[in-house]
C-alpha cells in the first residue's frame, strides 16, 4: 500500500472541501473515505442542504408554540444528523429560543414544542446540522402571535358600602400565563396591592391553558380612596408571566349643590318669576358622579316616585310662595350625598302700605288714619309743628320687611325731614323720620295759596259776591223788625199793655216802639218764634262758592225781641 498517495489524497480531499466553505455562502461540505481494503483509497465531497420552513401554531397549552417542518439531507442524498430551532421577533432582532421545551439546544426530530414563550409577535427558522457542519438556514416561519398576560377585576370602583367592614371581595380572572408549571398545572400565582402590598387571594395558580377565575380577592379599606393597581405575578421558568388591572376605592360620598337665577335677596326671595334652578356635584378624586335625582314637591328623592334625574338643564320653577325642591347625588361607586333641600321663594305681588300720621305737634289735618293714595295733608304754618308717618305693611306670602320715605321734592322752604328705611320692628308697622315745619313758613294751606295764585280774579269777585249779600241781610233784618214793631203797635191800640226789651232793631225802630209795653202771655210765645230766612236761588250759588274757599258761613236769623213776663 503506498501511504503517500493515500496522504495526498487525503490532503486534496481537505483542500477542495476548504475551498467549498470559503467560496459558498450558502453550502456546507465534507469529505469522506470511499476505498475498499486493499485498493489505494478514495476520497468524495458533499453539501449539506438548505433547511425546510417550518410550519408553526399556538397550542392549548398557555404560553406554548408547535412547529413541524420537512427533513434535511445532503447533496448527495444522505439524512442530515439534527437541526437548530432560532425564533425571531417579526419585526427584526437577535435569536432566541425558550429553554422550556423540546426546541432548545439539537433537535433529532422534525417538530418540536417551545414553551414560556413570551408575548409578542415571532417567526422561526430551522437550520440543519451534521456533527459540527451546518447547512443554510431556512426561510422565516409565518408569524405567530403570544398575547399579553391579562388580569380583570370584577366590582370596582369599589363603594363604602362594599367593605364588611375592613376588605372589599373582589373577583376576577387571569389569561395569558403560562400553562407550564408543577404540579400539573400552569405558573402559580401571587397577588400584590400598588406592587407592594400582598393580598390573599384564590386561585393561587392558573390552569395549563393559562387561565384561572378569581373567586376571591380581598381589597383592603385600608388602602385608602383613589387609584389603585392590582398585580398578578407568575412564577414561569424561563418568563415568568405579570398582568395587571386598575382599581379605585371610593368610599367618600359625593358632595351636591343648587344655583338659582336669578339669585334671592338677602331674606331668601325671588320677586321675579319664573326662577331658574340649576343643580351640580363634584365626587373629587372618586369614581365619578352617577346622577343628580330631585324631586319638586318636597318628598324624598330617593324613594318618591315623582323624583326625576337631572338631565344637566336648569329647569324653572314660577309658581307663587314657597316651592321645596329637594335633591342629591349619587357616584359610580354607589355612595350618595344626603339629601339637600333648595327652597325656591318667589313674591311677584307688591305689599299694601297702611299710612296714618302719628306724632302730630302744631295745627296738621287729617290728623287719624288710614290715609289713601295721594291725600292732601295740611298745615297751618303760624306755628311750628311735626308729624311722623306710620305704616302697617301688609304681605301675604314674603311679610313686611322695610318702610322707607324719600327726602322732600321740589319747593320745600321751611320744611325739613331727612329721608328713612325703617326695619324694625319685625314686621312692622313702621314710623318714618319726622315732617317739620317752621312757623315763618304762613299760617294758611298751601294749597288755598295755591289757590290764590292760580285764580286772583276769582278771590275778588267772592269778595264781592259775600258783601252784597250781607247787605241783603241787614236789609231783610230791619224789614222784619218794622212789621214786629207794627204788630206791636196794633197790640198796643187794642188796650193791650206790653213791655218789651228790643233787640237787633235799627235806631229808627227802636224809637218807634218807645220802652214798655203790655202783652199777654200768649202773644209773648208768639213773638218768641224764629223763622229763619231762606236765600233766594242766587244767593245760595254764592254760598256754595264761599264753602269752596274753606270759609264756613252760617245762615244767622232774625233774633226776635227777648219778651220778660212782667
Amino acid at each position: 500500500m503506498n501511504l503517500p498517495s493515500l496522504f495526498s489524497g487525503g490532503r486534496l480531499a481537505l483542500a477542495i472541501a476548504a475551498v467549498a466553505a470559503a467560496t459558498t455562502a450558502v453550502a456546507y461540505a465534507y469529505w469522506t473515505t470511499t476505498a475498499t481494503a486493499g485498493s489505494k483509497g478514495a476520497a468524495a465531497a458533499a453539501t449539506v442542504n438548505q433547511g425546510a420552513t417550518p410550519s408553526v401554531s399556538v397550542t392549548a397549552i398557555g404560553r406554548e408554540v408547535s412547529l413541524s417542518w420537512g427533513a434535511s439531507t445532503l447533496s448527495n442524498g444522505a439524512p442530515v444528523s439534527a437541526y437548530l430551532i432560532n425564533r425571531y421577533p417579526s419585526g427584526g432582532g437577535a435569536a432566541t429560543i425558550s429553554p422550556i421545551g423540546t426546541c432548545s439546544g439539537t433537535v433529532a426530530a422534525t417538530n418540536c414544542s417551545e414553551d414560556d414563550v413570551p408575548p409578542g409577535t415571532w417567526a422561526y427558522t430551522v437550520t440543519p446540522i451534521v456533527g459540527s457542519w451546518r447547512g443554510t438556514q431556512s426561510s422565516s416561519s409565518g408569524v405567530t402571535t403570544i398575547g399579553a398576560a391579562t388580569l380583570t377585576v370584577n366590582g370596582s370602583p369599589f363603594g363604602n358600602a362594599a367593605f364588611t367592614p375592613a376588605t372589599a371581595n373582589a373577583t376576577g380572572a387571569i389569561s395569558g400565563f403560562s400553562g407550564v408549571g408543577s404540579g400539573g398545572h400552569g405558573e402559580n400565582v401571587a397577588y400584590r396591592l400598588d406592587s407592594s402590598t400582598a393580598l390573599t387571594g384564590s386561585p393561587t395558580f392558573v390552569g395549563t391553558n393559562g387561565t384561572a377565575t378569581i373567586t376571591s380577592l380581598a381589597i383592603p379599606k385600608n388602602a385608602g380612596d383613589g387609584a389603585h393597581t392590582i398585580y398578578t405575578l407568575g412564577d414561569a421558568a424561563y418568563n415568568p408571566s405579570q398582568a395587571s388591572a386598575a382599581i379605585v376605592i371610593d368610599t367618600a360620598a359625593p358632595s351636591a349643590s343648587a344655583q338659582l337665577s336669578p339669585t334671592a335677596n338677602a331674606a331668601g326671595w325671588n320677586n321675579t318669576s319664573p326662577v331658574s334652578v340649576a343643580l351640580s356635584a363634584n365626587d373629587g378624586s372618586g369614581s365619578g358622579i352617577d346622577q343628580i335625582k330631585y324631586t319638586t314637591d318636597g318628598s324624598d328623592p330617593t324613594t318618591s316616585g315623582t323624583a326625576q334625574v337631572y338631565t344637566g338643564t336648569p329647569f324653572n320653577i314660577s309658581t307663587q310662595g314657597t316651592t321645596t325642591v329637594k335633591y342629591y347625588a349619587s357616584d359610580v361607586a354607589g355612595n350618595a350625598s344626603a339629601v339637600q333641600t333648595q327652597l325656591v321663594t318667589i313674591d311677584t305681588t307688591p305689599p299694601s302700605n297702611g299710612l296714618s300720621l302719628t306724632n302730630v305737634g302744631g295745627g296738621l289735618y287729617p290728623t287719624t288714619g288710614p290715609l289713601s293714595d295721594g291725600t292732601t295733608v295740611y298745615y297751618r304754618g303760624v306755628a311750628a309743628g311735626s308729624f311722623t308717618v306710620r305704616n302697617a305693611v301688609a304681605d301675604a306670602l314674603s311679610g313686611p320687611a322695610s318702610s322707607a320715605s324719600s327726602p322732600l321734592a321740589g319747593s320745600a322752604t321751611g320744611w325739613s325731614h331727612t329721608s328713612s328705611l325703617v326695619t324694625t320692628p319685625s314686621g312692622g308697622p313702621y314710623v318714618s323720620n319726622s315732617f317739620n315745619w317752621s312757623a315763618r313758613d304762613g299760617h294758611r294751606p298751601r294749597r288755598r295759596r295755591q289757590l290764590r295764585q292760580q285764580f286772583p280774579q276769582l278771590r275778588q269777585r267772592l269778595h264781592t259776591a259775600g258783601g252784597r249779600l250781607r247787605r241783603r241781610e241787614r236789609a231783610r233784618r230791619q224789614r222784619r223788625s218794622l212789621l214786629e214793631l207794627d204788630h206791636a203797635q196794633h197790640r198796643l191800640q187794642q188796650g193791650q199793655r206790653l213791655r218789651l226789651r228790643p233787640r237787633h232793631l235799627g235806631s229808627a225802630a227802636a224809637a218807634r216802639l218807645g220802652r214798655a209795653f203790655v202783652c199777654r202771655w200768649d202773644e209773648q210765645r208768639q213773638l218768641r218764634r224764629v223763622r229763619k230766612l231762606r236765600p233766594s236761588r242766587r244767593e245760595r250759588s254764592q254760598l256754595a262758592v264761599r264753602r269752596q274757599r274753606g270759609r264756613r258761613y252760617r245762615e244767622r236769623s232774625l233774633l226776635p225781641v227777648r219778651v220778660r213776663r212782667l
